[in-house]
């Protein structure tokens, strides 16, 4: 019979019957990206019997959604209701409510799959499969493979961590995924799982990064993963088994398969990325942001950077109108709390972020966006104020709330300001940010399609054909009026006035109810037609 002794007590020892050793394997290694998708949970709930007294105006619809129930639920907890009387209800009729009641709730699965390739800074996954050994710690290398490009052969490149850390060692924990919200967590009870990207903090050594890979044969390069488990402390005494392809660990004196991916056929191919898609740098935003500070760039780099990726802005032309508006907006990065109103205003929701959300709807919607609460306690409204929400926030209302990226790719920076301020606030100043990020992405992106440029005409916007956006157009750039932020230019003025003129007379002339700008409805044509009037006699005027 097999004796077990103690390593702590050597004098004693136990025979045993025979044993069944389940030695710790690591089996696989590899980079993967996920997917997550949410589903709906329904369940019933019993409560408390409930006898319900009729009023006036009900039916058993209105019954049914006020008790959260259906109407057929009713009907068959109240033996005397039937199809056929359903609808003859008396105020004071007394129904007998079911006591269980559906409910649904959504909940979110997670699932991974290998990948072969990415980009620097790409978000990926790196995962580790295991037998017998959940709850234990493995430590992993993601090393330049191959030959030298990014770093020497064999040598651990750095990468950005889930917690938005940099380093060469990433440390994870074999089923702490079972801790998650996600439903289906217990699927990963023997993975373990670190969210990860390819990237540097150094900002000379990610420009040497690229460089690198742009001299390389067909701009890409190998890397391969070295897993460690048996020199975690408290686990050095484990006999773990390790399935790689390269012995370069060592376990009790013997040489152990602890690389992964670094042979042909198997290597993750890093590619260089394209300037549309990696991430914006500190230098390459003062370059667009003249008057920001180096704090405040660097406050909000992770989460402008973030943003891209959250809402498809993805490529140089989107970069350049989004960033414009978002410098505007906050003054150069300096503000995310709106100036001047107080904690009442906008019901309780007042401007915040970097293009400052408002109102309890915005706040709530982009909170399911990014699956966090913003609305509950004066502290989670005020995380819109720091990164990475206050940038996030106006990446959601930019790609999501306003849908501004195809104007953005037909470079309609006019429709644009409209659709961000209401009117042409700050236009010169919007421009100003715009014609520098030209000069710092669009004329050297390797993407471009359209020869675009900054000099902007109403009649190529989208704005041309919205009453309120030509309005708008008109008011600000007349001379004889005081809209502020834009250039006056009496030529301008008219084109907007006379394009309100034609498109309200399109429409039948309907009267308008809407007050724009400070002007009632009523009083809008009047009022451009006067302006008009007094634009032309000006212009009659200079000529003779």
């Amino acid at each position: 019979m097999p004796r077990i002794s103690f390593r702590e007590f050597p004098d004693v020892s136990l025979e045993t019957p025979a044993l069944n050793i389940l030695r710790p394997v690591i089996t696989k290694a590899y980079f993967a990206e996920a997917t997550i998708e949410e589903v709906v949970i329904e369940s019933t709930t019993e409560t408390e019997a409930e006898v319900y007294t009729v009023v006036s105006g009900d039916t058993l619809s209105k019954i049914a959604n006020k008790k959260g129930t259906t109407v057929a639920a009713i009907i068959e907890s109240d033996s005397a209701l039937t199809d056929q009387n359903k609808g003859n209800l008396s105020i004071g009729q007394q129904i007998t409510l079911p006591n269980q009641v559906a409910t649904s709730e959504k909940k979110k699965k997670i699932s991974f799959s290998k990948v072969d390739s990415g980009n620097i800074g790409k978000e990926l996954y790196v995962v580790v499969e295991t037998t017998n050994f959940s709850g234990y710690q493995v430590k992993l290398n993601v090393r330049q493979g191959k030959e030298k490009c990014l770093e020497e052969e064999g040598q651990p490149l750095s990468v950005k961590k889930e917690d938005g850390n940099y380093g060469h060692l990433i440390t994870s924990t074999v089923g702490a995924m079972c801790d998650s919200e996600y439903l289906n967590k217990d699927e990963f009870s023997d993975m373990a799982i670190a969210k990860i990207s390819i990237d540097t903090d150094d900002e000379d050594k990610l420009e040497a990064w690229r460089e690198a890979l742009d001299c390389a044969e067909d701009k890409k390069t190998s890397l391969c993963l070295l897993v460690d488990a048996h020199t975690v402390e408290g686990q050095e005494d484990m006999n773990i088994s390790y399935k790689g392809n390269t012995e370069e660990g060592e376990v009790r004196g013997e040489k152990v398969p602890n690389v992964w991916l670094d042979v042909d056929g198997e290597w993750f191919v890093l590619n260089n990325e394209s300037c549309c898609t990696r991430n914006i740098t500190k230098a390459q935003i003062k370059n667009i942001a003249i008057y920001a500070t180096d704090e405040n760039i660097s406050n909000h780099l992770n989460g402008i950077n973030q943003s891209f990726v959250d809402n498809d802005i993805n490529t140089c032309l989107r970069r350049v109108h989004y960033l414009a508006q978002l410098i505007h907006e906050s003054g150069s990065l300096r503000y995310t709390e709106e100036l001047g109103a107080s904690e009442s205003d906008y019901g309780g929701f007042k401007g915040r972020g970097l293009i400052q959300l408002t109102f309890k709807s915005n706040y709530e919607d982009y909170g399911e966006f990014v699956s966090e609460d913003f609305s509950s306690t004066q502290e989670n409204k005020e995380k819109l104020e720091v990164d990475p929400h206050a940038a996030r926030s106006a990446g959601w209302y930019w790609g999501q709330k306003a849908e501004l990226n195809d104007e953005a790719d037909n470079n309609d920076f006019i429709y644009i300001t409209f659709a961000i301020n209401g009117g042409y606030n700050g236009y010169n100043d919007r421009l100003e940010w715009v014609e520098k990020g030209f000069d710092e992405l669009y004329n050297s992106c390797d993407s471009v399609n359209e020869d675009y440029n900054t000099n902007y005409v109403l009649e190529d916007s989208k704005a041309y054909n919205n009453q309120k956006a030509v309005f708008g157009w008109g008011l600000w750039h007349d001379p004889g009026l005081s809209k502020a932020g834009c250039t006056k230019d009496k030529d301008k003025a008219i084109v907007g006035y006379e394009r309100f003129i034609d498109l309200h007379d399109s429409a039948g002339k309907p009267e308008l109810s809407n007050k724009w700008y400070g002007y009632d409805g009523s009083v809008i044509r009047s009022t451009i037609l006067s302006r008009l009037s007094i634009l032309k006699n000006e212009e009659a005027n200079n000529e003779s």
